[in-house]
């Protein structure tokens, strides 16, 4: 049987969390979430067979609980909704063990999210109503009414939502505090500009197109500029903006396989919308290319 654990595993996991979210960032959930997965369990069993030595429980919950939250959104990237949450349920356990608030609102944050591309507007609005009612700085409070801002769009609650939008812009431009938590590097300009899209999306407004662009330009990272701009596409399918729908296409097909479920999924609405608009054919088909490359 083995022995309890100490500093030596909390230091491999931090290492572990690390190069799952280099792997998670360069390839895409399909990817990264069985080797995430993976790790998180092997971690999480060898805790529970061993425990731990005394003066490093915080320390190994709070990683443990880190290493679940890599492992639960990288399953969100793989449209892997329900096995997700049960890993974010069991990190946010560890979280509150740890006495760690900072991973314990990252997984809340993704919670939300997760309710909200599943469907259920009103339990994610109710999730971040609980976090907006505690002390946060201003770049989380930012973060969790940009969240209340795309489930009240859901739920079509139009005022609602613009009024969130613009909390949360002046919440963010207050800036970022020393005792943010690491993760809030996260909350950035091109996230802002994508909720900006995706709220005036669901509420049929034509501006989601350019904030979803905008989106794009704020990023440097190359997968999380294509999904912004996968996102451009799939709100110009819906406009029946062909001309940019098939310049974006063109612009994508040279990047080559997508290993989002999300992003894929995308690629399928978009041709729903091309379907349901009566696009020009050869506009379908550039978009049937790209769908196809992202197997």
């Amino acid at each position: 049987m083995p022995g309890p654990v100490g500093g030596g595993f909390v230091a491999h996991l931090r290492d572990r969390i690390g190069a799952l979210v280099h792997l998670d960032q360069r390839h895409g959930g399909l990817v990264a979430a069985p080797v995430a997965l993976r790790a998180y369990r092997e971690a999480r069993d060898r805790l529970r067979a061993g425990g731990v030595r005394r003066g490093h429980g915080r320390d190994a919950c709070s990683a443990l609980a880190e290493l679940g939250e890599v492992a639960g959104w990288s399953l969100s990237d793989a449209a892997a909704p329900r096995l997700a949450e049960r890993v974010n349920r069991e990190a946010l356990g560890y979280a509150r063990l740890a006495g760690d608030r900072g991973v314990e609102l990252f997984l809340r944050q993704n919670t939300a999210m997760l309710a909200e591309w599943t469907g259920r507007p009103r339990e994610s609005a109710d999730l971040v109503g609980a976090v907006l009612e505690t002390r946060l700085s201003p770049r989380l409070e930012a973060l969790f009414r940009l969240r209340l801002a795309h489930a009240s769009a859901q739920l079509g609650l139009d005022g609602q939502a613009r009024r969130q939008l613009a909390r949360a812009r002046g919440l963010y431009e207050d800036g970022v505090r020393d005792d943010d938590p690491p993760w809030s590097w996260w909350i950035n300009e091109a996230q802002l500009n994508w909720f900006e899209g995706a709220v005036h999306l669901r509420l049929g407004r034509a501006a989601s197109v350019e904030a979803f662009e905008r989106a794009a330009e704020a990023v440097s990272e190359p997968r999380m500029d294509r999904n912004c701009r996968l996102w451009a596409l799939y709100a110009h399918a819906v406009n029946r903006s062909w001309g940019d729908v098939d310049r974006l296409a063109r612009d994508l097909l040279p990047a080559g396989g997508i290993r989002s479920g999300l992003a894929r999924a995308r690629l399928d609405a978009a041709l729903g919308a091309l379907d349901r608009g009566r696009a020009p054919g050869t506009v379908r088909e550039l978009v049937s290319a790209l769908r196809a490359r992202a197997q």
